[in-house]
């Protein structure tokens, strides 16, 4: 449903310039199927090994994974040759690359005037005018801030969403838009904003932390894929070399084994990690902002397109984790229960250098390297199971709607695990339980969720019902427990005033919430929106 937003009168969004637009007309997806490791192999050299620039939309190194590259017209005979010599299996997804793009740009042209539609493709002018509204009407829990300047000296700003407190209160940051042309990933970023800021639901958990939302990491870039390129990847820094190249990858800029696998030393490559780590004005900035906050900061998300994957750290190298793998493990978990929950989408949890491939100087690997516990790479739909190249970055623009939605659930369920974990630690707790690690069970849910207003606050509830309340533990390939008789699971302390209990009985948990002594059933999410 499209809102209007009070008294925010937009000024329509710039119509994109048609002159210097790259056509794609010709262009063509293919789709590889790699059957062997030396399939693996060639695919991760594809991009340097054929003597002509190739674009490696999604990479993979798993057999039975998919991956896709974007052909020009000039060059299909030649691969499709270089592909039969490797006896390597291929589909032509897109046969024009350059029909999508039209397509896309016409819907772009169109925005309905006078109103600010969370489900559409902004401008970054746009974008900001929608930061600097939210954090003038809502004075009380929204501030807003800047942690610098772009190589066009465009400013990038987030929002700090939460109630002013005495006592500490942990952090989650939402990160978005590091690479221009995954347009779903500001678009989730806003939409999230637009969540927290007018649905009071979320009163009690902003009570208790802090949620920063930066939601155009590299505005310079974003703009040239809407202006000039629609599949521009980098930063807008430059020239270099002889061929007068711009940008990096923004997501190769960190300092955390900077240079390391998954990165290239040529300017005109779309994974070039830069001059030197943080050479780039917007990672530098945001590196700026993490460890100035990373005292408070629990949780990090870096949200990407596509493939529908929750990753996790580390990604520098194949089969190398950190020493609290198993909590990552089990929270990624939890944010893909919530994923599901939505609109039935199922999100892959996995390290991102073993699920996908290794990508040395990353934000999450960043994060994490400061001391961030929950940290993760959060790439949004289309997910696998479904036609991955035929949609990829150009997701369109009626799929803006559940892509969001079922993101932001993810999100919050981590901002729920951050804030349990606060209040468990402010209570006595037996240090002798460990975190269970068993299946995911889901149960049933029942009951409609009312949405409120914001202004004025009157809600007590401290949870949107659709996000968690299963419980998720170990692997989800474990068998589930056997359970002789009902037990009586004890968790994590609730918040104040919030009374949880979980029984479990034998293939079926009931979940029971009290809010002040009185009785409410648990809430259920059916298809769509609540």
């Amino acid at each position: 449903m499209t809102w209007l937003l009070g008294l925010l009168i937009l000024l329509p969004q710039s119509i994109l310039a048609i002159e210097g637009y790259k056509n794609y007309s010709g262009f063509q997806i293919f789709q590889l199927s790699p059957q062997t490791d030396k399939h693996l192999e060639y695919i991760g050299k594809l991009d340097e090994g054929l003597g002509f620039e190739l674009d490696v939309l999604r990479a993979v190194n798993r057999i039975g994974s998919h991956s896709e590259v974007l052909v020009p017209p000039g060059k299909i005979n030649h691969i499709v040759r270089s592909l039969a010599d490797q006896n390597l299996t291929y589909e032509v997804a897109v046969p024009d690359v350059g029909a999508i793009v039209a397509r896309e740009r016409r819907a772009l042209n169109n925005p309905a005037p006078g109103t600010f539609d969370p489900f559409h493709y902004y401008s970054y002018d746009d974008q900001m005018k929608y930061l600097d509204f939210v954090a003038s009407r809502r004075v009380s829990f929204v501030t807003q801030g800047i942690i610098g300047y772009s190589s066009e000296r465009r400013p990038i700003k987030f929002l700090r969403i939460g109630f002013p407190s005495r006592q500490f209160k942990p952090a989650l940051v939402i990160e978005a838009g590091i690479h221009a042309r995954e347009w779903i990933a500001p678009a989730a970023a806003l939409y999230a904003i637009h969540e927290l800021t007018t649905d009071g639901v979320y009163e009690n958990l902003l009570k208790t932390i802090d949620i920063y939302v930066i939601p155009n990491t590299n505005p310079d870039g974003y703009e040239y894929s809407r202006q000039h390129d629609r599949l521009w990847r980098k930063t807008r820094s430059g020239p270099r070399g002889p061929q007068r190249c711009f940008g990096t990858d923004g997501n190769r800029n960190f300092p955390y084994f900077y240079a390391f696998d998954g990165t290239s030393r040529d300017p005109c490559s779309d994974i070039f990690h830069g001059d030197g780590p943080l050479s780039e004005p917007e990672m530098a900035g945001l590196s700026r902002f993490l460890l100035a906050h990373k005292k408070t900061i629990r949780g990090f998300i870096s949200v990407h397109s596509y493939g529908g994957n929750i990753l996790y750290p580390w990604g520098h190298k194949k089969r190398t984790y950190p020493d609290d793998v198993r909590d990552l493990i089990w929270a990624g978990n939890r944010m893909a229960a919530a994923v599901e929950r939505v609109h039935g989408t199922k999100y892959k949890v996995e390290n991102s250098a073993d699920g996908l491939y290794p990508a040395a100087g990353a934000t999450d690997d960043y994060a994490k390297s400061i001391g961030v516990k929950y940290t993760y790479t959060m790439e949004l739909r289309p997910t696998e199971s479904e036609n991955l190249a035929k949609r990829g970055f150009e997701l369109p623009p009626q799929e803006i709607k559940p892509a969001v939605e079922e993101a932001f659930e993810g999100m919050v369920e981590l901002a729920i695990i951050i804030r349990n974990e606060r209040i468990a630690r402010r209570r006595p707790v037996s240090s002798s339980t460990p975190r269970p690690l068993l299946p995911l069970i889901k149960g049933k849910m029942n009951g409609i969720a009312r949405r409120k207003p914001f202004t004025p606050i009157q809600s007590t509830v401290s949870r949107r019902p659709t996000v968690s309340n299963t419980i998720q533990t170990r692997s989800a390939e474990s068998p589930a427990p056997t359970v002789s008789r009902p037990t009586t699971v004890t968790r994590a302390p609730p918040p104040p005033g919030v009374v949880r209990t979980v029984v479990r009985v034998p293939n079926k948990t009931v979940v029971r919430r009290s809010e002040r002594g009185a009785v409410k059933s648990t809430p259920t999410l059916s298809s769509g929106k609540i």
